[in-house]
């Protein structure tokens, strides 16, 4: 069984609100279709979580940048959280 990155939006109320998996367990390419999901989910998303399967327990660069990015788009900080 190989590992994926994985990624969740999460809603105020736990709730799933959209789902995506990488084909490595070291990147999660960019997508359209995860960014058209984030902004229609805007109103009710809370988290935005992904894994790391290999490493590090930490953000990466990219995730930083990327979290900077959607708060200033939205207007308001969401909660981010990386799992290793």
């Amino acid at each position: 069984m190989t590992s994926r990155e994985l990624l969740f939006l999460i809603s105020k109320t736990g709730a799933i609100l959209y789902s995506d998996a990488g084909d490595t367990p070291l990147a999660l390419p960019d997508s359209r279709t995860r960014w058209s999901a984030i902004w229609a989910f805007r109103d009710e998303l809370a988290i935005v979580a992904h894994s790391h399967p290999v490493g590090p327990a930490d953000f990466s660069a990219e995730d930083l940048s990327t979290m900077k990015a959607l708060d200033e788009a939205l207007g308001r900080p969401l909660t981010y959280m990386v799992v290793a």
